[in-house]
């Protein structure tokens, strides 16, 4: 039989820096992820449809991630988002999201559909 003391010595928690990122940004097309998670750093972001090769901080061009299995509607429906939307995080913590695009746009969020239908 094993005996337990009690109370038990403390227990340290290791110290974790915060992370440099403040969200990530996925891209799918269908069910399908395409490329690596965006690590946005910039409390400003832009997520567009055009091609840009600068690789900006504080854009990301949907224009420029390859798919050889991406069929025309993925392509049209790309093509579409034009001028795309801007993610502003704020100092207060809140998320300002604008569409810039002619047309409307569709942003899943785990995080408000959690505290939206719980």
């Amino acid at each position: 039989m094993t005996r337990f003391q009690y109370p038990s010595p403390p227990i340290e928690m290791p110290q974790v820096p915060p992370p440099v990122y403040w969200t990530t940004i996925t891209y799918y097309e269908l069910n399908t992820r395409i490329g690596d998670a965006f690590k946005i750093v910039n409390r400003s972001v832009v997520v567009d449809g055009f091609t840009d090769p600068t690789n900006s901080d504080s854009r990301i061009c949907l224009g420029q991630i390859t798919n050889v299995n991406r069929n025309s509607t993925c392509e049209n429906t790309r093509k579409a988002i034009g001028r795309g939307l801007k993610l502003d995080y704020t100092t207060d913590f809140d998320l300002h999201v604008t569409n810039q695009s002619s047309n409307s746009l569709f942003v899943q969020s785990i995080l408000v559909n959690s505290k939206r239908y719980s």
